[in-house]
């Protein structure tokens, strides 16, 4: 991101997670060609990425399920293993 950007930062029109310096200013997505190039990886394994990063700092379904707009049920696969760990470490010995 240049500069301006960067400066008003917080007053952009763009809610979405990556900006260049035309998207930053609109609504519009950044193009596909460019996303591709800057992550060559497939946007799924970034989405997964995201929700397993959230579960380990939550370990909150509910939050989850809310925040990447899928079922309880499904959250619940990703909190699991980290709120069974949590669960251990605070166990009283």
């Amino acid at each position: 991101m240049d500069s301006a950007v960067l400066d008003t930062w917080p007053h952009i029109a763009n809610p979405r997670l990556f900006l260049t310096h035309r998207s930053a200013t609109t609504t519009t997505p950044v193009s596909a060609p460019w996303l591709y190039r800057q992550y060559p990886s497939s946007s799924h394994l970034l989405r997964n990425d995201r929700m397993v990063n959230e579960a380990q700092a939550k370990a909150d379904a509910r939050m989850i399920s809310e925040l990447f707009g899928i079922t309880v049920r499904a959250a619940v696969r990703y909190t699991r293993p980290y709120a069974d760990a949590a669960a251990v470490r605070l166990a009283p010995p």
